[in-house]
This record gives structure tokens, sequence and C-alpha cells, in this order.
């Protein structure tokens, strides 16, 4: 999906994933979570090499791979370190994330992952189940 035809969908994305940061990662959350304890999630790979205007798709893998009933799955990358100029388009999704580079050079994201249920009050809880980093290497737009 193109990330002009994607604003509607990443929005709602970006709103989700801006409430999941506010929600303190303490120990012991998921001895509240109940079903949702023991899960985790992976990146298939921490570091990676794209050219820019290209899309690299970053692949996560959940395990055991399907969330317990009521839960969805939820991924944030945010960019830490970027080279001057532009920064990159991010479309956000599980288990593919789309980054489209827009400057040459090293990038670092920080990954997020969380099993997010919803009661029918409205309120959210979120067990989080990868945090970690990622680079990117970006090579110019060839001729």
């Amino acid at each position: 999906m193109p990330l002009a035809r994607a604003s509607s969908w990443r929005l709602r994305a970006v709103a989700l994933a801006a409430l999941l940061l506010l929600l303190p990662a303490a120990p012991g959350r998921a001895q509240g979570l109940g079903e949702a304890a023991g899960y985790a999630a992976s990146l298939d790979s921490s570091r990676l090499s794209g050219v820019v205007g290209q899309e690299v798709e970053l692949a996560m893998t959940l395990t055991p791979p399907l969330p317990p009933a009521g839960y969805f799955v939820t991924a944030l990358v945010t960019p830490l370190e970027v080279p001057a100029g532009p920064g990159p388009g991010i479309l956000p999704g599980f288990p593919v994330t789309v980054v489209v580079p827009r400057a040459s050079g090293r990038h670092r994201f920080a990954v997020r992952v969380h099993l997010v249920t919803k009661s029918s009050c409205g309120g959210v809880d979120a067990l989080p189940v990868l945090d970690t980093t990622l680079t990117l290497d970006v090579a110019p737009a060839g001729p």
C-alpha cells in the first residue's frame, strides 16, 4: 500500500502508538494481562540495508504466532538517529513495517511491539513484548 493512500490508517495507528507511549512499562505487568503473559516478539534482523526512495520492510515475529483472544498486535518504529535531510517515511504495521529512507547514511530506529486489549469502556491495557533498536544503512539512489 503506497504511503499516500494510507494516511487515514496511518493517523489512527500513530494515535494508538502515542497512547501506548504514555503507558508505563512496569516489571510484573505481564501477570496482570492473564493469558497474554509469556508472549514475545522479535525482529527478523536488527541490521538492514536499503536505497534512498525504495521501501525497506522491517519484518517481525510474534511467539507464539497468534495473539490471545481479545488482543491485537501493534508496532511502533521511531527514528532515533537519521542523516541530515528529509526524514524517512514510515508505514507502521505488524508483522511488517515499511520504511522509505529519504537520505543516504546510517539510520537508527527504536522498535516497540505491544499486545493490546481494549475494554468495552474505552480503556486499553498493553503488554510490551519487544523494545529494541534497528540499524538501517542506506545507499544513495543510482543514476
